[in-house]
């Protein structure tokens, strides 16, 4: 019997060759910048079962430029993306409000959501998804993020994404009866490749 040597190949690597030279410049891409608002709602109760109530914008300059951004609002306080220029953005919503009741019952739920008021294509429902915390007799909801793609104004507008041109308005809707406050809807709007 004879001994067999076992071997591993192992590559031979030499010397690193010269750098080649630049390759062309590429296009250039859009802008990593985030546009961003924090927009602030009066009050408001919600009448258990029955249809979404429109929530209301707080145009008081103390309350929403003393602690929010004001953006994407056109003239009826409706959300509108129509001054977002023309590219490929994502949209992304997030809510948030404190809900107290003295009602129970088996339909306990509250939903926040973006309905359209204006526009003919694209979601006429945004939905923003929920998450809660009690602490004592007060919920602290918090509803998002929810992304969307940014369409429009021209060639074909998907029905799953947000037309830049149709308005909404924040609703609000509940199982049994609840006083929201402390409403706030914030909305991101970022370009994406």
């Amino acid at each position: 019997m004879y001994n067999q040597k076992l071997c591993c190949k192992v590559p031979v690597v030499g010397p690193q060759g010269p750098e080649g030279p630049q390759g062309p410049e590429g296009p250039e891409g859009p802008s990593g910048a985030t546009d961003n608002a924090i927009l602030f709602y009066v009050p408001a109760t919600l009448e258990g079962g029955a249809e979404p109530v429109a929530l209301t914008y707080d145009s008081n300059q103390t309350v929403t430029l003393g602690y929010g951004i004001e953006r994407y609002l056109d003239s009826s306080d409706n959300i509108t993306f129509s001054s977002v220029p023309a590219g490929n953005y994502l949209v992304e919503i997030y809510a948030h409000c404190d809900a107290s009741t003295t009602a129970s019952g088996t339909n306990n739920y509250i939903t926040l959501e973006l309905i359209r008021e204006t526009g003919t294509s694209g979601l006429s429902t945004v939905d923003i998804d929920t998450r809660s915390v009690q602490k004592g007799s007060t919920n602290h909801l918090t509803f998002g993020p929810s992304a969307y793609r940014l369409t429009g104004p021209t060639g074909t507008i998907p029905s799953k994404t947000i037309n830049r041109t149709s308005t909404y308005s924040l609703r609000g809707e509940a199982g049994i009866d609840y006083t929201l406050s402390e409403i706030k809807l914030i909305i991101k709007v970022r370009p994406y490749v």
